[in-house]
Parts: C-alpha cells; structure tokens; sequence
C-alpha cells in the first residue's frame, strides 16, 4: 500500500510569485494498476492532480456537439470542458460527467450517441433518452425517455441531418422523429420491410461476436447497415414518398474475382466512404475518382400491392415502365402460393414504353408483385413502374 506525505514548506519573503509550497511524497511498494490522484480544494474550485475523471475509462462511442466532446463509459456519460477537448477534470470549466439511469433508476451500460435536433441522444440496448446540453452542467436537463427500444452498436447509430437519427436494434431498424411542434421525438418503424432479416442477421451477428456498423453515404445520403454479411441500404426521399430498402454484398475485385470482406467501421471523408475490414484492409467506395465500381447483378423487387383494396379482386391488362438500359421484368398474382410465387416473364425493355404498346400481362387475382433484372455491364436506370387493370366483384 503506497502512502502520502505532505511537507508544507512556508513561503520566502522576497521571492515573487511564491506563496506556501506543498511537497507531496508518494512511497511504498506500487503494485500493477496502482494509480494516485491529489485533489486540491480551496474557495475559488478545485485541482486535481495525477489521475483524473476519465483515468481508465473505455468509451463506447464519442462524438462533438455545441464546442464539446461526450463520450459514454458503463453507465456514465463524460463531457470535456468548452473548447478543449484534453480537458476533464473538475477545475476544466464545463467538463463533467452524469450516471445515466433508466426510468426505473437501474443502471445500464450505455451505448452510443448521437445529435438529435441540437440535443444528445443517448443510447443504451433498452432504452434512449434525450437530453437538453448547456455551457453550465448544472443546467444539463433530461428531456424525454424512450423506453423498450435502443440499440446494440454504437456504430449502427447516425444521424440524419438535424432532424433525424437511424439505429440498429434487436428489433431491426429504428429511427427517431418528431412527433409534433413540441420537437419530441417517436420511434419509426423505417425498417419495418427488412425487420424480419435483420433480426436473424442480428441475431448471428450477436453470437459469433461480429461488428454492427454503418455511415450515412453523403452524396446520395443513404442510410448503411451492416449486419453480418449483408449491407442494408435505405433510399429515404419523403418529399418524393420513396422509402425502399436495397441489400449489397461487401466484396472487393480481385482479378476476374469478387471477394468478400467483413466490415468493422465506416467513415467518410472528402464526400467518399471508407471502410476498414476485419483483416486491417481499408478500402474507398467508388474508388480514387468516386465512380469506379465492380460489375454486379441489379434485382429489383415489389412488396405485394393491393392498391389499398386488398378484398377486391383485379384484372390485369398489361405494365408500362420508365427504364433506361436492359430490364428484364416478371410478375405474378399468385398471392397464396406459401412464398414461393409463380413468376410470369414478360418482355423486357430498354426505354420508356409510355409512348408505345404497354407489355401485356393478362392475370387476375387481389394482389400483384414484381420482379425486376438488370445485368448489363452498364449504368441503368429504373423510374417508374405502372399496372393496368380493371377491378372485378369484392368479396
């Protein structure tokens, strides 16, 4: 056991600047891990000396927010003093930290962060909390608790701009929205159309102990997912009513081959994505000039549509579409088929089809879904997508 001894040395006349001395001896046998810290306390505050707030302390996750850095440890959340990201401790001006407590005032390990509207989302696996930041951390307040619902990864969080942040849970995608002009916040289901994939992938991805990652890709402004071995993509466009879900496969190209790799962390900069893989390998999407990519298989695939009349029983006469490039395209209207429908082919198209004869497709059933195809060694693009048909007796 080390001890401490102070020697209080009176200071000199004559010498400027001087005042009382302390001389502080730190002896004994020191055993691995050992550490000290000397608090020194007096009207105007206090120093401390040697080991500080965050001394051992691993973050989960840290982020910037208002001229500060948080980070999160165990149940705990640190923050910096204004403008100095090096200072934490208690004579730092505006450094601190708060034991972030459920609803229940039971601890839980935290998780990540995120700004939210001006304020920090703070995540644990069941719960997330919002929370009012101030220059005074006196002021600090707890604004509104989400319970039931956060997430596993701290970099599956990220936000969206101001107004919004994505996050991997144990239930799938989730996103935080306002709920009206009060500005407080309610859980989307954005993920509800992939939910049942991601939590298997989830699931997997839990017991062999591989990462949860993503990014917001900044030139389409994308939402990443990467879970497992599938990376899941959302194309989010409300003022257009686009929200659709695309999955990729992380590979590389290696000759004549595509070879896959396993992400742990995404990052961005210079407007382009980064990825470092399991193996220490880092690769840039889009290559050095933003556009190289590999040859892949496009597919594209409705949900089944009821055109908001489920009961109603439609006559199909025919699609017309907006495309650029070769597209190869199926339906079916076999709705009860246990998910293992009976695709029709129908002839593929390389242009609009508006201005000419629609591609006939003569079914009859209550819901329709479509297949897509593009494998073309060239861009292509898919615009819009039209059915024709006549509605028959309601059951």
């Amino acid at each position: 056991m080390a001890s401490i001894n102070a020697l209080i040395n009176d200071g000199v006349d004559g010498t400027a600047d001087s005042g009382t001395q302390l001389q502080f001896v730190i002896s004994g046998n020191w055993l691995a891990g050992d550490s000290w810290s000397i608090i020194i306390s007096d009207t105007s505050g206090s120093v401390t000396v040697g080991m500080g707030t965050i001394f051992k302390q691993v973050p989960a996750s840290a982020i910037t927010l208002a001229n500060r850095v948080y980070f999160v440890a165990g149940s705990f959340l640190f923050f910096s003093a204004i403008g100095d990201p090096t200072a934490w401790d208690p004579q730092d001006v505006g450094s601190g930290f708060i034991q972030i407590t459920s609803r229940s005032a039971s601890t839980e390990n935290l998780v990540g962060l995120a700004s939210y509207q001006g304020r920090l989302a703070v995540f644990s696996p069941r719960t997330t909390q919002i929370w009012t930041t101030d220059a005074d951390p006196t002021k600090f307040a707890l604004n509104q608790v989400l319970d039931n619902i956060g997430s596993l990864a701290a970099e599956a969080i990220k936000s969206y701009g101001d107004m919004d942040v994505f996050f991997g849970s144990n239930t799938g995608v989730r996103s935080l929205r306002v709920r009206d002009s009060s500005l407080n916040a309610f859980v989307s289901d954005i993920g509800s159309p992939v939910d049942q994939l991601i939590q298997a992938s989830i699931a997997q991805a839990n017991a062999s102990g591989n990462m949860i990652c993503g990014i917001v890709e900044p030139t389409a402004n994308r939402y990443w997912l990467f879970v497992q071995d599938t990376i899941y993509v959302l194309s989010y466009f409300p003022a257009s009513k686009v929200a659709a879900w695309s999955t990729y496969k992380p590979t590389v190209q290696v000759g004549a081959n595509q070879v896959p790799f396993v992400p742990v962390k995404f990052c961005v900069s210079n407007l382009q994505v980064w990825v470092r893989a399991v193996d220490g390998s880092v690769y840039l999407y889009g290559g050095l000039n933003g556009t190289t990519f590999d040859n892949c298989t496009t597919r594209i695939e409705t949900p089944w549509l009821d055109v908001k009349k489920p009961g109603t029983f439609k006559a199909s006469s025919g699609v017309d579409m907006s495309v650029i490039g070769k597209w190869l395209m199926s339906a079916t209207m076999d709705y009860l088929s246990n998910g293992a429908p009976r695709y029709v082919p129908l002839i593929s198209a390389t242009k609009p089809t508006f201005a000419r004869e629609r591609i006939p497709f003569s079914e009859r059933g209550t819901h329709i879904k479509f297949q897509l195809l593009n494998a073309e060694n060239r861009p292509a693009t898919f615009s819009m997508l039209m059915w024709h048909y006549k509605e028959e007796n309601e059951k």
